[in-house]
């Protein structure tokens, strides 16, 4: 009786055993997984370029960068800085992006910040063209 105990003992040691392996090894792969780098192709715009890569951290991330630099950066109309500008915790959904420097046309634009991901924009913003001032013409005594 005393053997046939041992033998039943040892076989549930074994089988704990090569669970936990089994859950250690899964866990490691599901971690590994999400650690992966993730890339989707970039997506032009008009003046710029938007990618998508994996934050690394399963947070929502935005960067922006633009030409020229220095830039004013509205999200959602609230300021949060100057370009370039790394954002390391943004909410996740739709928001509506600002650009504004002196001299140059303001860029808005909506973007859709996804968890998980990364979103870097590169804009080139667009000189401001001054208007035309017209001249009143005179006449010219004949």
């Amino acid at each position: 009786m005393g053997k046939l105990l041992n033998i039943v003992l040892i076989f549930l040691i074994v089988i704990l055993l090569a669970l936990t392996v089994f859950f250690i090894v899964g866990w490691m792969q599901k971690k590994q997984k999400a650690s992966e780098a993730v890339s989707l192709a970039p997506v032009s715009v008009a003046g710029g370029q938007i990618t998508f890569e994996n934050s690394g951290t399963g947070m929502a991330e935005f960067s922006i960068l633009t030409q020229p630099a220095s830039a004013q950066v509205l999200v959602d109309g609230v300021v949060k800085g100057f370009t370039p500008l790394k954002l390391p915790a943004v909410t996740v959904g739709k928001h509506q992006i600002s650009l504004i420097y002196s001299g140059y046309k303001t860029r808005t634009f909506n973007l859709l910040i996804t968890e998980g991901l990364r979103v870097v924009v590169n804009v080139t913003l667009e000189k401001q063209v001054p208007e035309a001032t017209q001249i009143p013409a005179t006449e010219t005594p004949l």
